[in-house]
């Protein structure tokens, strides 16, 4: 059973990780991605799937390497 949780815990975690970068990745960059998206601009979609995938190999590797998910969270951001 603790491992069931300790999976739900990490998994909510990093959702919660890779929702923030992409609601902070559509912030501050000065394209508007989903409405470029909408509007069937491939480019923007993958740039927008390049970016997430650079942000969840790290958080990825981080969830398998470290030992607490605050040690996780911190190298995350890192």
């Amino acid at each position: 059973m603790t491992a069931i949780l300790a999976f739900l815990m990490y998994f909510i975690v990093s959702s919660i990780l890779l929702t923030t970068f992409i609601a902070l990745y559509t912030k501050f960059t000065p394209y508007h991605e989903f409405d470029l998206i909408e509007n069937g601009n491939v480019a923007a979609g993958i740039a927008l799937a390049g970016a997430v995938l650079g942000f969840v190999f790290p958080v990825a590797s981080s969830v398998i390497f470290t030992h607490s998910i605050i040690e996780m969270v911190k190298w995350s951001i890192i």
